[in-house]
């Protein structure tokens, strides 16, 4: 029986309108989603306007790990969420960590114009959040459109307490008409124990909706890393403790059901999961598990009971991973200036190797980067008649001999598959030893990141791909920790609607004013940022000294320096029956 988790995260309002945040969207073209240096774009979710909102629109913070949902009712509607450091506070105090919400964005005409709001539960003001579930921040979006034009909103949501974390918890907001009108949040995980708060967490959850015609149809699916360990050291520090969850909805989002328990191959570990549904209304996860002899095993499981069981695992494939600790000399994957600098030498925003999934008519594709003997990083795709049985090698989507790809997601519209995914082969720095945007000795090379799609019409065998981003990024700028180290999430996000199109949003850093770096640790490595800030002292990582000025809120961080932006672009129509 599904488990009643009626507690509503707090809530004073009922719209969300569109605003007037002006882009230049369309099909073909690229827009920015986050209108984050507009005064009135963003507003509560009744169309009115408090403080918490305006410092929003006029604040000129970050915006990342970006989620995009096309409405299948009417694809004209789009909604994207996206981690937004809008709201500016510290907690746990002194801990030099500043908190977020979630940014909820929505335009009602193909992605010109976009209006902005927050996550509800949202923290309004600088010392602390005031909800029913009491979320210090709001992090990991996810978010999918049903039929009937319910939108789905999926959050992970941590309680501090003093130093220390209390809980983890995964939230899920519904919204009806079209996205438009906010219904009631819910707590869509299990509920621990008393004695088991302190010493379990949630990371890396994925929402998807069965939009299709099959006995299922309806269902919100809701999979999520759940770890044990001691929560304070922050969510799964270790992925080898986690186990895979899957939460099903069967009454639009107002309860979920008990977990279902994915393990790895003999009860090991199962981690960083990513859910599709297939036309005939099975559900696929994959999932990735602890490397041996330097390879990632990377799984697929299955349910064709609606999410209430799922089939033992099968492998896809094993590969070497593309992470940012390999870069740092000290198995860290941030390194930036200060206490936060590296052996290496290298600047490094967070980055690393997993799998994606999605099912059509043509099968089951799952598409993940991999390191080549070289050290490049490339794009593979494995394909499957049904998702059991995988009959050819992983196709690599090109042989550009320049470049590293990461960050890879993958959507299908009737038999048309597109990925999208980062590029650094415009880094004219570039070497398959060295991570994108640095130079070899670990200076800002420039705008070196591109994003690019590629498509497939023959159920994943070949690829054509094309550049969409029509400027670079620097993924490498310290827009983090008091504009100490580099911070550009942890993915990028595609939505398909069969009839409508594709629609890809990626974090962008073309809007980062680049600065100089006063204080005395600094390194004059070129990835600096405008924060014409006194510094007082934040030359440490943390207590007895700590960051301690300026505070969270001073606007001295509102100059552009940290204004990491959403952007996004329609890549193609799609083809073929709507899944």
């Amino acid at each position: 029986m599904p488990r009643h988790v009626g507690l509503t995260l707090l809530v004073s309002a009922t719209l969300l309108v569109p605003g007037s945040a002006v882009a230049s969207g369309g099909h073909g073209r690229e827009f920015r989603i986050t209108p984050d240096n507009q005064p009135g774009s963003y507003q509560r979710l009744d169309g009115t306007r408090d403080a918490l909102h305006d410092a929003c629109a006029s604040r000129r913070r970050q915006q990342v790990d970006p989620s995009i949902a096309v409405n299948p009712r009417n694809p004209r509607v789009i909604a994207a969420g996206a981690m937004d450091a809008c709201i500016a506070f510290r907690n746990p105090a002194p801990a030099p960590q500043p908190q977020h919400a979630l940014g909820l964005y929505r335009s009602t005409d193909d992605g010109r114009t976009w209006g902005a709001s927050l996550f509800p539960g949202y923290v309004v003001s600088d010392t602390g959040p005031t909800s029913e579930l009491g979320c210090t921040m709001h992090a990991q979006p996810s978010l999918a459109f049903d039929r009937q034009g319910r939108l789905f909103y999926a959050a992970s949501c941590p309680v501090f307490s003093g130093l220390g974390t209390l809980d983890f918890q995964v939230g899920v907001a519904t919204f009806d008409r079209d996205g438009s009108r906010f219904v009631q949040a819910v707590r869509a995980d299990a509920t621990p124990p008393p004695d088991q708060e302190r010493v379990r967490s949630t990371d890396w959850l994925t929402l998807e909706v069965d939009t299709t015609h099959s006995r299922h149809a309806g269902n919100v699916y809701v999979a999520y890393n759940e770890c044990a360990g001691s929560a304070p050291r922050g969510p799964c520090a270790n992925e080898n403790e986690s186990v895979i969850h899957v939460v099903r909805s069967t009454d639009h989002g107002r309860t979920f059901s008990a977990p279902a328990v994915i393990a790895g191959p003999e009860g090991g570990f199962a981690g960083v999961p990513d859910l599709a549904v297939g036309p005939d209304g099975a559900v696929h996860l994959t999932f990735r598990t602890s490397p041996t002899a330097g390879q990632r095993p990377v799984w697929i499981t299955r349910s064709t009971d609606g999410g209430a069981t799922f089939s033992p695992p099968t492998l896809v494939a094993r590969f070497t991973t593309f992470d940012a600790d390999q870069f740092s000399g000290a198995a860290a994957l941030q390194c930036g200036d200060g206490p936060f600098s590296c052996p290496s030498g290298f600047n490094l925003a967070p980055f690393r190797s997993f799998a994606q999934v999605t099912a059509d008519w043509s099968g089951v594709h799952v598409i993940f980067n991999q390191e080549l003997p070289s050290g490049q990083s490339k794009v593979f795709v494995r394909n499957s008649p049904n998702g059991v049985t995988w009959p050819a090698p992983p196709v690599q989507i090109d042989t550009v001999a320049q470049g590293h790809q990461w960050w890879p997601d993958i959507e299908s519209t009737g038999r048309v598959i597109t990925a999208v995914f980062l590029d650094s082969r415009g880094d004219p720095a570039y070497a398959p030893d060295r991570p994108p945007g640095n130079t070899a000795a670990g200076t800002n090379p420039g705008p070196s990141v591109h994003t690019y799609v590629a498509r497939s019409r023959d159920g994943g065998r070949t690829w054509k791909q094309r550049r969409i981003s029509r400027q670079p990024s620097t993924p490498n700028y310290e827009t983090y920790l008091d504009a100490r180290l580099p911070w550009y999430g942890n993915r990028i996000s595609l939505s398909a609607v069969a009839g409508a199109g594709v629609l890809a949003a990626w974090t962008d850093s073309r809007d980062v004013v680049p600065g100089d770096d006063t204080r005395p640790d600094s390194r004059e490595n070129g990835f600096d940022v405008h924060a014409p800030c006194a510094w007082a002292p934040n030359t440490v990582a943390g207590p007895p000294v700590g960051y301690q000025a300026p505070a969270p809120s001073d606007p001295c961080l509102d100059q552009g320096g940290l204004d990491l932006n959403i952007y996004g672009a329609w890549v193609g129509r799609g083809r073929g029956k709507s899944h």
